[in-house]
């Protein structure tokens, strides 16, 4: 669906975003938890995206990424049904066909936002100079990117960050009783307009906008914590590789800083570096990434830290995306007694390469190591001895050796 916004819609449609983006980015420490049902936190979301009058679709490549999400972790995520399910679950991604805006949101109820300027970005192939359709399953690195936006923005829905949001401003309000009990009210009556127009009144305040803008960069913080707990549980997606997301956060910072941007974000370098501390931490500190380079039990990975560029991803690309798989395979013991090492075709029966697989063979659990540009037979001689040859034939049995080290 494509519609053309004139300048006072977009205006407005910008606004509810900001709030948006606002409202998944704060968190809460002791105020008393809102009462609510799933249908009043969709009602409230859908409330808010109806007024934002943003045009939208629906991707098929992306709406599959999200579905392996939740597969993996049932636990904790459910695909809502439709607008008559009454339990409380996710929506597939809206995506909005804003080219010139890198972002992602997630409303009240579930609901997602992507800008196509951000799957834009994940998507394009350095390499090649090409944006890849989002459907192609052999482009791992670019996919794997979305999968931690996504898993970013689940976090923030599975936390409740709206309502913990609406309990931040209570904290910082001077009359915060009576703040408490007009917003309840206002989500018993559902009755969201004034909801909105009281939280705004209220947080546009010097002193509670400081409160806000602090919790906003602890929150964000926790939800890519989150993220990488989601994604320790997928075969395909690495949660090293929002580190190279961030990378490029760091390559183009916003030029002006606002001051009175409520949705403050933390410095790229810093999520940038808390991302490989927890790649370390999950691995027992036997996989760390520093200055760029990979260190497996303390030495450089392949005597330079990195694995070689490919057709569908440069060397950092791989190198991050290995480092988070590798992590998930020492904490969940593959290539130990409790696991194994296999091979298998590659992600589509036209992909020359083979998947260097792990499981664990007590709980099931599997991680796809990378793609290698090598036969399954020489695959399987080089695991028997064969000395390698090529950087692909050399990355492949070093990550073997690695993994049967105890």
């Amino acid at each position: 669906m494509s519609v053309h916004m004139n300048t006072q819609n977009k205006a407005i449609a910008q606004a509810i975003i900001l709030i948006a983006a606002f409202f998944c980015s704060a968190s809460l420490t002791c105020a008393e938890p809102f009462r609510y049902t799933p249908v009043q936190e969709y009602a409230f979301g859908k409330v808010i995206w109806d007024k934002s009058n943003l045009p939208y679709y629906n991707d098929e490549g992306i709406n599959r990424i999200f579905d392996s999400i939740i597969n993996d972790n049932r636990n904790v995520l459910r695909l809502k049904s439709g607008e008559n399910d009454t339990q409380r679950g996710l929506e597939y991604p809206r995506v909005i066909p804003d080219k010139d805006d890198v972002n992602a949101n997630n409303l009240p109820g579930g609901i997602t936002t992507i800008n196509k300027g951000l799957i834009d970005e994940c998507f394009y192939n350095h390499i090649t100079g090409r944006r890849m359709p989002t459907d192609d399953t052999a482009f791992v690195y670019g996919r794997s990117q979305m999968a931690n936006v996504l898993a970013h923005e689940m976090t923030h829905w599975v936390d409740h960050d709206w309502f913990r949001l609406l309990s931040t401003v209570e904290e910082g309000a001077r009359q915060k009783e009576v703040v408490h009990r007009a917003f309840q009210d206002y989500i018993n009556r559902g009755d969201w307009k004034l909801l909105m127009d009281n939280f705004t009144a209220f947080s546009n305040q010097p002193q509670i906008m400081s409160v806000l803008q602090n919790f906003s960069v602890r929150t964000e913080m926790e939800a890519d914590a989150g993220a990488f707990r989601l994604l320790e549980r997928s075969e395909i997606y690495s949660p090293g590789s929002f580190a190279v997301y961030m990378e490029t956060r760091m390559a183009h910072p916003n030029a002006i800083s606002n001051p009175n941007k409520i949705n403050k974000h933390p410095p790229a370098v810093d999520r940038y570096n808390a991302i490989l501390a927890r790649i370390a931490e999950t691995s027992g500190g036997r996989v760390k990434y520093e200055n760029r380079t990979l260190y497996l039990d303390g030495k450089k990975f392949l005597g330079t830290g990195a694995m070689p560029d490919t057709i569908d991803g440069t060397s950092t690309e791989r190198t991050l995306y290995l480092a988070g798989q590798l992590a998930k395979a020492v904490k969940y013991q593959m290539g130990t007694k409790d696991g194994s090492l296999y091979f298998a075709k590659g992600t589509r029966d036209r992909d020359g390469r083979v998947a260097f697989m792990g499981r664990n063979d007590v709980t099931g659990q599997t991680v796809m190591f990378d793609l290698f540009r090598v036969t399954p037979d020489a695959a399987e001689a080089l695991m028997k001895g064969k000395k390698p040859v090529g950087g692909e034939e050399k990355a492949l049995v070093a990550i073997h050796d690695f993994l049967k080290q105890k």
